[in-house]
């Protein structure tokens, strides 16, 4: 079976890779633009929902809904919450 080899994968991958790559140090400000626009496609899907809830698909309506304003809520938070440092 193929599960067997997966111990031996991770011994081979850890011996070509033993050290992680260093990272670029994350820019505040385009982490805060990137979830500003979030915040505008969560707005959309809120606006979808409706649209949905018209049309008599309310299942659909409240699923999106419930999916869009979770978004929402966790896009602005965190961009809110974002610190910037100057």
């Amino acid at each position: 079976m193929r599960h067997e080899f997966a111990p031996a994968g991770c011994v081979v991958y850890a011996a070509r890779f033993p050290e992680p790559a260093p990272r670029p140090e994350p820019d505040p400000r385009r982490l805060r633009r990137i979830l500003l626009i979030n915040c505008v496609a969560d707005v959309g899907y809120l606006a979808l929902a409706a649209a949905a809830w018209r049309k008599g698909r309310t299942g659909d309506g409240a699923a999106i809904a419930i999916q869009g304003a979770f978004l929402l809520a966790l896009d602005s938070h965190y961009a809110y919450h974002l610190e910037m440092v100057d």
